[in-house]
Order: structure tokens, then sequence, then C-alpha cells
């Protein structure tokens, strides 16, 4: 009997976490955000819309890898699908976004950088993905490396890490850069000849480059790299962003996280899914 009863507790619990919940949410310390966040049964998560396989609002909802690294980290909590309020937020609304609580997280093709730690919390990295540069497919204007692109319209989103790193390493191409609030809008302003190139992620250029029916190319331009992460609000409290570390080892190892990466940007970026940087670096425990 004792035996019988055993395995049916452990086939609940097995039961429990194939759903997608938390084997037993109660195990969260009292009044953690982990704690409310599982009682309530919803999470507000803060999501690109415009990036497909990363971030995409479609006809039948939201999907890309971001999205479902955030139901991965949702159904940790024992949150189901429809607990998941998805935020739309663009590259300058994140940390506002973050600071007036109107989202519990952010996953939003993030990148860690020493500026936004002033302003934010991240759990992570979740993903490295180089900066790179798209142009019209032949390219062109034989565009082959940063220097070329001195003196030519440069699209980058407004407020982000490519913005930073060409102001301080390529001076004369940011004296030309066009700037807009997304890289989708760049990806545009590239098509219509509103810009020359443009630059984010490569896993957001290669995504765009399919999206628009082989009209763009990415080039083998790699000039930093950018690691993702989970932007939190900054609290000295750091036991929700350690926890997110924990649930992101977990599903790097157990396959789910390299699953939803070659369901989404694998499919377009070639090698397989990538080897996740060390996590903890923002928020070490």
């Amino acid at each position: 009997m004792r035996g019988l009863m055993k395995a049916a507790t452990a086939f609940g619990m097995a039961i429990a976490i194939a759903a997608g919940g938390s084997a037993n949410a109660a195990d969260f310390p009292a009044g953690s955000k982990m704690d409310q966040l599982a009682k309530a049964g919803k999470i507000r998560v803060g999501v690109q819309t415009q990036y497909p396989l990363i971030g995409m609002k479609t006809l039948s909802g939201y999907e890309g890898f971001d999205v479902d690294v955030a139901r991965l980290i949702a159904a940790k909590l024992g949150i189901k699908k429809d607990g998941i309020e998805f935020v739309p937020v663009t590259t300058p609304t994140r940390e506002p976004f973050l600071e007036q609580d109107k989202v519990d997280m952010i996953i939003a093709a993030y990148s860690i950088t020493p500026n936004r730690e002033k302003v934010i919390d991240f759990a992570g990295p979740y993903l490295p993905s180089p900066s790179a540069v798209m142009v019209k497919k032949g390219n062109p204007l034989g565009i082959k490396s940063m220097k070329d692109l001195i003196g030519k319209k440069l699209c980058g989103p407004s407020g982000s890490n490519q913005e930073s790193y060409i102001s301080e390493h390529f001076p004369e191409v940011r004296k030309t850069m066009v700037l807009f609030d997304s890289s989708a809008k760049c990806a545009q302003a590239v098509i219509n000849g509103q810009a020359d190139a443009s630059t984010t992620e490569v896993a957001i250029l290669a995504a765009l480059s399919k999206q628009n029916d082989g009209q763009l190319q990415v080039l083998g331009i790699n000039y930093d790299m950018s690691l993702y992460g989970v932007g939190l609000k900054k609290t000295d409290d750091k036991t929700f962003c350690k926890w997110i570390n924990k649930t992101l080892e977990e599903a790097y190892k157990d396959g789910s996280w390299a699953k939803a990466y070659n369901d989404t940007i694998g499919t377009v970026v070639p090698g397989g899914a990538p080897k996740l940087p060390a996590i903890g670096a923002s928020c070490p425990g």
C-alpha cells in the first residue's frame, strides 16, 4: 500500500510538472515575489511585438523565443499559459515600464549593459547574440566592414546597445546614423531607401530578413556581442532574480531551452543552439 501511495504521489508530481507548473508552489518563501505570483496565478511580461522568431504578436497570439522563455519561467511558478499577460514594449520603454510597475519582468531582446544595470536588475543571460549589419539583397553598395559605413545611413534602434557601442567605437559612422524605435522599422527603411543598412543583434536581423521575403541580407560583420537578460525592477532583494537564474540553468540542462531556440531562432541562424554564457553575473548567488 505504501508503495502504491508513493507511486501515486510521484505520478501526480510528474503530471503537474508536465502540465507546465511547479510541483509545489507553496514551497516558495512566504512573501517572496515567486510566492506572490504563484498565488495570484498571473504574471505580466513585457515583450517585443515586431521581431519574428523573437517576440511577435500574430492573429493567434504571441510567439517567438522570448515568448517561449517567458512561458518556461511562468510554468515553474505554476502559472498556466492563460495566466501570462504579454505587455508590448519598445526599446525606449523597457526601463520605464519596470520602474512604473507596469510589468513583472521584461524578456524583449534586452541586452545587459552597465548603464542599464544602474537602473534595473537583470537575470540571466539567457542568449548570446552578436551585433551585425544588414543591407539590401546583393549588397549593392559593397559594404564589407564598419569603415564602409562612414558617410552612409546606418539605421539602428534608438537607445539600443548598438547606438552606444557605435558612438564609442565608430564615431564617424555614428554621425550619419538614422535612429528609429524598432529594428523592424529599420529593416523597412533599408528596403525603401531611407537607410543604406541596418544594425542590431544577428538573431533579430536574420528573422527580419526571412520575414521580408529575401529582400534583405545579413552581412558577416560582427562588431559586438550582446547578452540578452531578463529585466527586473531594481531592488535590494535579489531572491527573484536568483530564482530566475536557477530556472534558466535548469531549462538549459533539461533541453527545454535548446528546443525553444531550435524551434524559433534556430530555423534561420545556422549552427544550432549556442552555448549559454555563465548565468548570474548581474545577481550572483
